[in-house]
């Protein structure tokens, strides 16, 4: 027992984030269910919100999930990728790497889809407009794509490539979907972004 608990401390911010989103799914009530448009609304990020000034919603979109079987996938790879990348690159290089991929992700999909709304030629855009994302996908995507440089070269060549081909994959199937579920192309997005951004964050930075 005493060796679990002493190997359970080198994961602090891990199950500090982990206890967080199993108590916002309790107030959510999402273990099973989707998460209510209410809660989506209230602390949900998305352009409009970004348009309104409450940067806010960057952190408290991380917290919540999409609710049902989604709930139960974010929090297992939440333990998986967050947890193996602070338990090899310690815990504050993982809470940087975690929240500016997260933060820098979200802030380009606005970015992108600004440009889009203003050139009036992407129809699409004004369906994700005001599209409220949530759950701390980007942010362990990105944890995910730090700790994949630990990887042999040839299997990090794979790995990259197998994520990327399955990232692209989902957001066609999500695109199909967009008029009913349009918070789910830019959660999609989000993690194509993150990924490649978190391995750009291995730059300079050796393993200890």
């Amino acid at each position: 027992m005493i060796p679990s608990i002493r190997n359970l401390q080198r994961l602090p911010f891990t199950i500090g984030v982990f206890a967080a989103i199993v108590l916002a799914g309790a107030f959510s009530q999402s273990y099973f269910d989707p998460t209510t448009p209410e809660v989506r609304r209230a602390f949900g990020s998305s352009l409009q919100t970004m348009s309104d000034g409450e940067v806010v919603r960057l952190l408290t979109s991380i917290f919540f999930t999409s609710g049902g079987w989604h709930f139960w996938f974010s929090i297992m790879m939440l333990a998986l990728c967050v947890g193996f990348a602070e338990w090899n690159f310690r815990t504050r290089r993982t809470m940087v790497v975690f929240f500016a991929v997260h933060i820098l992700a979200l802030i380009t999909i606005c970015v992108g889809l600004m440009a889009m709304c203003h050139s009036g030629q992407f129809a699409f855009a004004k369906l994700l407009f005001d599209a409220r994302d949530v759950g701390p996908s980007a942010g362990y995507y990105g944890c995910l794509g730090f700790a994949a440089v630990m990887l042999d070269r040839r299997w990090r060549y794979c790995f990259v490539t197998g994520m990327l081909i399955l990232m692209l994959a989902r957001i066609g199937v999500s695109a199909l979907g967009i008029h009913e579920q349009p918070h789910l192309v830019i959660g999609d997005v989000a993690h194509l972004i993150a990924f490649p951004l978190g391995m750009l964050m291995t730059t300079g930075h050796s393993r200890r």
